[in-house]
C-alpha cells in the first residue's frame, strides 16, 4: 500500500542575472511520487518539466532563446 502524492507548478517565473549574463523566462513542472505506508520509503517517483529562456549576454548582439525539457524517475533498488 502507498502514499500517492501529486504536484504540479505552471508558469513559475525564472529571472537570474549572473556578471555579463541576464535570463528570464518561464517553468513548468510536475510529477508523482508513490510512498510505502508501511516504510515511509519512496517506492516510485516521477517529475517532467520544461523551461523557455531569453538568454542576453553582454558584447553579443542578439538575445537567444533556449528551450529545456527534463524527465526524472526514482525507482526503489531492491
Amino acid at each position: 500500500m502507498c502514499g500517492v502524492i501529486e504536484y504540479r507548478a505552471i508558469d513559475n517565473k525564472i529571472e537570474l542575472s549572473i556578471g555579463t549574463m541576464k535570463t528570464r523566462g518561464t517553468e513548468q513542472y510536475w510529477g508523482t511520487t508513490w510512498i510505502s505506508l508501511d516504510t515511509r520509503q519512496i517506492e516510485y517517483s516521477e517529475m517532467f518539466s520544461g523551461t523557455i529562456q531569453e538568454i542576453e549576454i553582454s558584447g553579443l548582439k542578439d538575445k537567444f532563446l533556449v528551450k529545456t525539457i527534463r524527465e526524472l524517475r526514482i525507482e526503489r533498488i531492491n
